[in-house]
């Protein structure tokens, strides 16, 4: 194992260094287990980039692992090893310490290596994070293993870490690079009923419904107050407003307005229902666009490329250099964030369209409800890269001889991974964070071979040509459209609507009293016209003046008319009255000579 390293030989055989055992290693042995827990880390808590130096001396071990003097498995028999860990995969209170319950997947693996290795850790460990986001991930494994022992993270075996000093243990988890994808179930056999209904959301459509009606019966009320009726019933002409209000909405009307009012009304509902078909045709374009996203097959990342899905990716990390470097025409679709936690997130809200994430982050993120309630979480395509993470160290064969905890800790993480004790391990940390392992193991749970440290394999995620492309009934994703208009961004259309509404029946009020006027006006002159006084015994002439005030008057024909009418009605009047009066007085004429005739007979 060591023999590519007999260039340093030399120098340790004229090393004299002794040998450095802890005096009273607490070593974590089946019979201490129950004593483990509550920890602090005593080598410093999230403190990325302190300028400290926990690094320890391993060279009288290394000197005689490489004379085969010692075997590998023993090489840190008695040492205290101090470790950095990272909060991810571990369970650390500050207060508290470690979890003695379940301390997390990293520390469960350090506490079997320490026992195979019978060594300890526990009262030799820091804690840390990366929350310097100046800085990439590559910068703080390289201050890590130069303060440290090892660094027990989940670092991807990359060659330019290791061209840049980095040594890394046997791999620990399956880090290759996939496409994670939110659909749904396959739905290509169903019909989408309701897909037009998507651009808007339910009180937009309620509020639609309401305009259409309340138009109908606003227009009724302008064109009551122009005047402007015919013989039809109250009845009928509410069911000739409505269908016309609803042909509006489709561009089909019939409509005519005579007064300003109802004009202005026509207008305004003309440039609403501009407003309403421009926003549902976008939105509807949209959502069929997203729907159709949502059903491409995604072999490789290229598919994703060429069809401008937006894909979140952790910024600073050796996904996104390798991404950058080896697909540039994919750098403006990438959607940057800070946090695995973030990336999911995002693609759930629907502000990407895909994820590139490792294969280990996945399996823990599709058991959980926060991010996988509807089991929607899918591997999609082949692996973008195929790439293993493990544990790291700073590749120092001479100085301090760092080199011999990484080859301690591959020779154990080999027998772990052998026994099938590595992926019970695994398997226990996706439980330990899963919330719905028994509505979501049929698509995506799966579990370690505990060989070979690869996953098994599963129908919806084969790594070769097949890839999901399914879709909900009629949505792209779990639950509804996410960009159907709401209420609130549709309020200044339908505002708008309203304010032009209230100003035509505002004109239209006052347009019908100012009529109103006019013709009680018209009415009483008529009434001057046809009095006795001025009809006299010639009633069938019509006053000059009178005429004048009839043709020149600003009232509404159905006032004038209404106002000839009377005129009319009164003359008829008078002439029966007239003709009544001259048959009485023939009568009384008839009645006298009968008379006169009958005494000259006498």
């Amino acid at each position: 194992m060591f023999d590519y390293l007999v260039g340093y030989k030399q120098k340790l055989n004229s090393t004299s260094v002794p040998l450095e055992y802890s005096e009273d290693p607490q070593l974590p042995s089946e019979s201490k287990r129950h004593l483990l827990g509550n920890e602090r880390a005593s080598l410093g808590y999230n403190e990325p980039f302190a300028d400290v130096d926990y690094r320890q001396s391993f060279c009288s071990q290394y000197k005689m692992a490489v004379n085969n003097s010692l075997l590998t498995e023993s090489a840190l028999e008695g040492r205290q090893v101090n470790v950095l860990i990272s909060d991810h995969r571990t369970n650390y209170n500050e207060e508290t310490g470690l979890d003695p319950e379940y301390p997390g997947l990293f520390p469960k693996i350090l506490d079997e290596i320490a026992e195979l290795g019978n060594f300890t850790w526990r009262q030799s460990f820091g804690i840390t994070e990366k929350n310097d986001t100046d800085k990439s991930y590559s910068e703080l494994l390289k201050w890590g293993t130069n303060a440290y022992d090892i660094y027990v993270s989940d670092w991807s075996i990359t060659s330019e870490r290791i061209n840049l000093g980095s040594a890394f243990t046997s791999p620990v988890l399956d880090s290759k690079i996939i496409m994670i994808r939110n659909v749904g179930p396959d739905g290509k056999d169903k019909i989408p009923w309701f897909f037009w209904f998507k651009p808007f959301e339910y009180g937009v459509w309620l509020v639609f419904i309401a305009q259409i009606i309340v138009s109908g019966f606003v227009y009724q009320f302008l064109d009551f107050l122009g005047e402007s009726r015919d013989k039809m019933s109250f009845r009928q002409r509410t069911v000739d407003n409505q269908n016309e209000s609803c042909l509006s909405y489709f561009n089909m009307s019939y409509r005519y307005p005579k007064s300003s009012a109802a004009r202005l009304f026509i207008i305004s509902n003309y440039i609403w229902v501009m407003f309403i078909t421009a926003a549902y045709g976008a939105n509807l374009t949209s959502y069929m666009v997203v729907t159709a996203k949502s059903r491409l097959v995604l072999n490789t990342i290229q598919d994703a490329i060429e069809n401008d899905m937006s894909m979140c990716i952790e910024t600073m990390t050796n996904q996104e250099a390798y991404i950058t470097r080896k697909y540039p025409d994919a750098i403006s679709l990438l959607v940057p964030k800070e946090s695995v936690r973030d990336m999911y997130t995002a693609l759930n809200e629907g502000e990407c369209d895909v994820v590139l994430g490792e294969r280990h982050d996945y399996d823990a993120y599709t058991l959980k409800n926060e991010f996988n309630p509807d089991c929607h979480l899918t591997w999609q395509g082949r692996p973008v890269l195929e790439n293993d993470s493990g544990f790291a160290t700073l590749m120092d064969p001479g100085q301090k001889c760092t080199l011999l905890v990484s080859e301690v800790f591959t020779y154990h993480l080999e027998k772990l991974s052998e026994d099938g004790t590595l992926a019970e391990l695994w398997n226990t940390e996706v439980e330990s964070e899963a919330d719905q392992i028994q509505t979501c193991d049929a698509n995506n749970y799966e579990l370690y071979d505990g060989k070979n440290r690869r996953h098994l394999q599963s129908e919806n995620s084969d790594g070769d040509n097949k890839s999901i492309s399914g879709s909900g009934d009629d949505s792209p994703s779990a639950g509804s459209y996410e960009s159907s208009l709401s209420l609130k961004s549709m309020a200044g259309i339908f505002l708008l609507h309203l304010f032009f509404s209230v100003i035509a029946i505002i004109i239209g009020m006052f347009s019908y009293l100012q009529e109103k006027e006019k013709a009680d006006q018209c009415k009483r002159s008529v009434s001057r016209v046809t009095s006795k006084e001025e009809f006299g015994s010639s009633s069938n002439v019509l006053a000059q003046d009178h005429l004048d005030f009839l043709v020149s008057s600003q009232v509404g024909n159905d006032g004038k008319i209404d106002a000839l009418l009377s005129i009319i009605t009164q003359l008829h009047d008078e002439q029966k009255l007239k003709e009544v009066e001259s048959e009485k007085k023939m009568d009384d004429l008839l009645s006298m000579m009968a008379k006169i005739q009958e005494q000259q007979k006498q």
